[in-house]
């Protein structure tokens, strides 16, 4: 995480306890935890009210934002969630704990085979056939963040066993847009959940998707607006232009588009 350093919307990292067993990490404090419990408790407690349609959408632009700048540097997340999105006190979101809270919500994760524990309804067709991980990857499961946003925190695929969701999703499934979810996450959200990777829109994409839902606290902070994030945008116009011309096969028009 010490790559991270400068990145407004992931927590960041104060420093390291190298001297205990095991090491400490020492992150910057978000006082209202996770978002998964923030989005459960604010069902009805008067402590933690309902986050309004435009939060939501802030919200939601600060998880694309931070997922960006990961983007842009080549890395690849794997276990994008509520429970690894993080809560301020002033409702700001920060990507944090890269699995650490995995103790704390065992149930989210289904081990299959020999090859541990994992995030089984979070994760993409590709993922779970091939144990592929990549960016395209973390797209979809940020559409499984937004389906937790718009649900309060809902399980996904409530009802099913993990090996149900398992065979669901390769077999070509997936999850409904919630009736409550707000219309500009809806496309976002069809787009992220495209069967073939490279038709998911990038988090650039997403992100100009939702230009118009920021506020100026955002467009100060965020990587998106910051000059490495507008190299990144103009570096990726030619590969939105390709994948524009991939979706014109009919797999519909894509985000990507909107850069």
């Amino acid at each position: 995480m010490k790559a991270f350093k400068g990145a407004y919307h992931i927590v960041n990292l104060l420093g390291v306890v190298s001297r205990t067993r095991p090491p400490l990490v020492v992150m910057e404090l978000m006082a209202l935890g996770d978002m998964k419990s923030y989005l459960r408790l604010s069902r009805n407690s008067p402590q933690y009210p309902t986050p309004t349609t435009n939060r939501l959408l802030i919200m939601a632009a600060q998880i694309a934002d931070g997922m960006a700048f990961l983007e842009a540097r080549k890395f690849v997340h794997r276990d994008l969630a509520a429970r690894n999105c993080m809560v301020s006190e002033d409702l700001n979101i920060k990507i944090g704990d890269f699995g650490m809270t995995r103790d704390i919500y065992e149930t989210d994760y289904y081990k299959k085979g020999n090859k541990g524990l994992l995030p089984i309804r979070w994760m993409s067709p590709e993922s779970l056939n091939d144990g592929v991980f990549t960016t395209h990857s973390d797209v979809w499961s940020y559409g499984i963040v937004l389906w937790e946003m718009s649900t309060l925190a809902s399980q996904p695929y409530q009802g099913m066993a993990n090996e149900q969701v398992l065979q669901y999703v390769v077999s070509g499934n997936k999850l409904d847009i919630p009736t409550f979810c707000p219309q500009p996450l809806r496309p976002i959200m069809a787009q992220c959940w495209k069967w073939k990777p490279k038709l998911r829109p990038s988090f650039l994409a997403i992100l100009s998707h939702l230009e118009d839902h920021v506020n100026d606290e955002f467009r100060q902070v965020s990587f998106y607006h910051s000059s490495e994030g507008m190299e990144a945008r103009h570096l990726a116009e030619q590969a939105a232009i390709n994948k524009s011309q991939e979706s014109a096969a009919g797999e519909g028009p894509s985000l990507n588009t909107t850069i």
